[in-house]
């Protein structure tokens, strides 16, 4: 998605409320043009005869089909009735080894956000022991069957920074709690509340879609086997998950964001103080704002990149929100089906060079 898209005024006007709803509410300038637009049900692109490279545009028609569930994807490429398609990590160990199955970072991070307006998660010492309770290495190898990478801070690897990769040059930010004891530490938390591990009632929010529920379980486990405690889970569809972050309504919620362009300030400014409706679990750090600010006006990328990697060690620091993994695409994609490129920033599928061969 990028941030801007400059659109014809005439365009705009003409159509009202309405551009952009309808395939013949659009305009266009690239290799493609939308065709046929049924909702909820699938897209069709046609070669755009008037675009400036379109003797080089192979492809003469896209067709999109809107499908919601992994397995369905799934069946439809099985049944060569797609030659691209996102898979679930679960359908992943089918296809190992296979031409068909291709794996992409897409430079999603998942997190969980502890709300802290709640009495017992407003302790950092118990936000702590909650983070740093998950082995990560298990979740990504046992849970995810390998289809992500570790966190170790909230910006994802692949990001740039002042020379080279931003997580590389800011490091593992959970490096220094290796050795935390993380019962003593929940306990310490606890005692400072006048509580007992039997007396923690805590909520976590999920997706129901992709490894959600899965996750959910294994967090579950990890926080009885290790702090002996009991936590509720609640599985919902995205949009209420969403729904319920934004308002309040949670304790813990498995959240994930995606990069919007290709810069660390894209993971970082959604924790900003002002950043109200995607800050849902309402870190609020004077010193943070103060960095991120400084980091979006100055134009120097040294002074830049410094003032971001301190920003993200402070939100890290703080177990408001707790980096889990960054998220690994695993796709289907017809071996006959050459040039697709897949990116982890912005529009990620390009079929600008695509090309069948028979």
């Amino acid at each position: 998605m990028p941030i801007y898209f400059p659109v014809n005024e005439k365009a705009l006007a003409s159509n009202g409320d309405g551009y952009a709803t309808e395939a013949n509410k659009s305009i266009y300038n690239g290799p493609f043009i939308m065709e046929t637009w049924v909702h909820d049900n699938k897209v069709v692109m046609k070669k755009n005869p008037n675009y400036w490279n379109a003797k080089n545009i192979k492809v003469d028609t896209l067709t999109g089909l809107i499908v919601t569930d992994f397995e369905a994807a799934t069946n439809l490429f099985e049944n060569k009735e797609l030659d691209l398609t996102k898979i679930s990590v679960e359908k992943m160990a089918n296809y190992e080894g296979k031409p068909e199955l291709h794996k992409f970072p897409d430079g999603r991070v998942y997190y969980l956000g502890f709300n802290t307006s709640n009495p017992v998660l407003k302790n950092q010492k118990v936000r702590e022991a909650l983070s740093l309770a998950i082995d990560r290495k298990e979740l990504v190898n046992s849970i995810l069957n390998g289809a992500g990478i570790v966190g170790s801070g909230i910006v994802s690897n692949g990001t740039a920074g002042e020379k080279g990769d931003f997580r590389e040059e800011s490091g593992d930010l959970f490096a220094e709690y290796a050795k935390i004891n993380v019962k003593q530490l929940f306990e310490e938390g606890l005692k400072e509340l006048n509580m007992t591990p039997a007396q923690v009632k805590l909520h976590l929010l999920v997706d129901e879609n992709g490894t959600g529920k899965k996750e959910a379980e294994f967090y579950q486990s990890q926080w009885k086997d290790k702090l002996g405690i009991d936590v509720e889970v609640e599985v919902l569809t995205k949009k209420e998950r969403i729904a319920r972050a934004k308002a309040g309504e949670f304790e813990i919620v498995r959240y994930a964001w995606g990069p919007d362009y290709a810069d660390p300030m894209t993971y970082l400014e959604i924790f900003h103080s002002k950043a109200k409706d995607i800050n849902f679990a309402k870190y609020s750090n004077p010193e943070y704002d103060k960095l991120i600010d400084l980091a979006k006006v100055n134009q120097d990328n040294k002074t830049r990149m410094d003032a971001m990697k301190k920003a993200e060690k402070l939100l890290a620091n703080n177990f408001t929100y707790s980096t889990l993994y960054y998220e690994v695409g695993v796709y289907l994609i017809n071996p006959k089906l050459k040039g697709v490129v897949i990116r982890s920033v912005g529009d990620s599928i390009d079929f600008y060079n695509a090309s069948i061969t028979k």
